[in-house]
């Protein structure tokens, strides 16, 4: 048998009132709540069980514009609280969120709220201004946060404004713990990214020495290592003695990018190491050969006075081989370094000239001084040039020597086979293939 109790009727509404409120659990009043600029009970009401509750949120906090509650929030003892408002703060676009997030960046150990707040900086910027306080907070993270903060960098950036700023940063921390993250932006597309990393590395100085060398003899790029080349370049004399070491790879490409590598730090410590290969080269021989004198050359050319002198002495060289890969090596570096080399390869070629007896290797010495002709520009060394040659024709001519001249592309020698021939008993039909009558230094 069942029993009815029977309440007073204001008795019964408020218990009606007590039930509603229990099963509603006391829902917020998000409207109220976004005027008043509560961002964290707005943010706590993402977590709401009611979904109409977690859209109405999510809508007020969007039309929240003011930094002040976000960045109050980003001190919350809450994660998920300080992971919400450091979104919203990059989702904000405003500036002025841009220290506090990095404070907080250097003070938080939750790895999703670190990922957060790199994601809202890198799309809010960082200004000139902000870059020392990003090198200070970059140089407070654990291994593991820098690195994730760095991976996100990698992954999300897309522009070179963007990704300058956190090269920068890390150049003026000198962290060596960045390497890596540097190292591959040695080959990334844009150029000026390509170069605030040669920058940030050349900062971080001597660590970077060896992980630079070692990208000139792994599969880098082209870019890639002509970043790694500027680097070293930008490093200076504390790289030289492990270039020099590297100099001495059995690979002629790591040779070629080495010796672009001390041709930019011009110390005239190179020099013995650099004229060796100038003037021999690699023992392989072939176009490598070539390219790793014209390096070395360049390089000597680059070291300035200390670097040319030992390649002028080298024209007077015993060996053939060697003197041509002196003047080969000034003309590969260009004046003022071929104009040096015009008296002492005249003087060379007037000791070999006798009216009784010529000089075995005259005609190597000739053919010097042609070649020596054509590369400079001064209009008083190529008289010189000439007159020594046209006393050579006239003293120890020979019909090998006068088509030489013939096809020397220079007018006086021209003329002077021509008078040469003809006193000779020698006829001259047509200029030999590929003959011309222009004079040298003209353009």
């Amino acid at each position: 048998m069942k029993s009815l109790t029977i309440l007073p009727k204001s008795l019964g509404l408020l218990c009606l009132l007590i039930v509603i409120l229990v099963v509603s659990g006391c829902a917020p009043n998000i409207e109220r709540l976004q005027r008043q600029g509560n961002v964290l009970k707005l943010i706590q009401a993402l977590e709401h069980e009611d979904y109409r509750i977690r859209k109405k949120a999510i809508k007020a906090l969007g039309e929240i514009h003011d930094v002040d509650p976000f960045v109050a929030a980003l001190e919350d003892e809450r994660s998920r609280v300080r992971q919400i408002a450091a979104g919203e703060l990059g989702e904000l676009g405003d500036p002025r969120a841009v220290q506090p997030l990095l404070k907080a960046l250097a003070d938080e150990q939750d790895s999703k709220v670190i990922e957060s707040i790199t994601e809202s900086l890198i799309e809010l910027g960082i200004g000139e201004q902000d870059t020392e306080l990003l090198a200070d907070t970059l140089m407070e993270l654990n291994d593991h946060d820098l690195d994730l903060v760095m991976g996100i960098v990698l992954d999300d950036v897309n522009s070179p404004e963007t990704i300058t700023p956190w090269t920068t940063a890390l150049g003026e921390s000198g962290d060596a713990r960045s390497l890596e993250f540097l190292l591959s932006l040695l080959e990334h597309r844009d150029e000026t990214v390509r170069q605030s990393a040669v920058k940030a590395l050349a900062q971080i100085g001597e660590p970077a020495i060896e992980p630079l060398i070692s990208v000139l003899s792994d599969k880098s790029s082209f870019c890639g290592k002509q970043s790694a080349v500027s680097a070293l370049g930008e490093i200076g004399q504390p790289a030289i003695e492990p270039l020099l070491k590297a100099l001495k790879d059995e690979d002629i490409d790591v040779q070629h990018y080495v010796a672009q590598a001390l041709g930019e730090i011009a110390d005239p410590q190179a020099v013995a190491d650099l004229l060796t290969l100038a003037l021999g080269g690699s023992p392989t021989g072939g176009m490598d050969d070539y390219v790793l004198r014209k390096s070395a050359a360049q390089a000597l050319g680059a070291i300035g006075k200390p670097g040319l002198e030992p390649l002028v002495a080298a024209l007077t060289h015993w060996d053939q081989k060697v003197r041509e890969n002196a003047l080969e090596a000034l003309v590969n570096i260009g004046d003022p370094a071929v104009e040096m080399a015009v008296e002492p390869l005249i003087d060379a070629t007037k000791t070999r000239i006798g009216k009784d007896a010529c000089a075995y290797d005259l005609e190597e010495h000739v053919n010097l001084l042609i070649d020596l002709g054509q590369h400079i520009s001064n209009s008083a060394n190529i008289y010189a040039i000439e007159n020594a040659l046209i006393h050579a024709l006239n003293d120890c001519g020979t019909q090998a020597l006068a088509s030489k001249y013939l096809n020397s592309g220079n007018k006086r020698l021209g003329s002077a086979a021509r008078d040469w021939a003809e006193d000779n008993g020698y006829s001259v039909i047509s200029f030999p293939s590929g003959g011309s009558d222009k004079s040298w230094g003209s353009p």
